[in-house]
C-alpha cells in the first residue's frame, strides 16, 4: 500500500470512530432515539464496508 493510500485508510479509520462516538453522546444526552442511533449505526457501518472495497 503507498503512503497516500495508508494515509487515507487512516483519515477514513478516524471519521467511522467519531461518527460513532458522535452518534452515542447524541444518544446518551437524548437528542436521538434508539431507533434512530441503531439506523445510523447501520449506516457508518455500511460506509465503513463500502470504503475497505474500493
Amino acid at each position: 500500500m503507498t503512503k497516500m493510500g495508508t494515509e487515507m485508510e487512516k483519515r477514513k479509520m478516524a471519521e467511522t470512530i467519531w461518527l460513532q462516538y458522535f452518534n452515542e453522546r447524541l444518544f446518551e444526552q437524548g437528542v436521538i432515539d434508539e431507533k434512530a442511533r441503531n439506523t445510523m449505526c447501520r449506516k457508518i457501518a455500511e460506509e465503513e464496508r463500502k470504503g475497505r472495497r474500493a
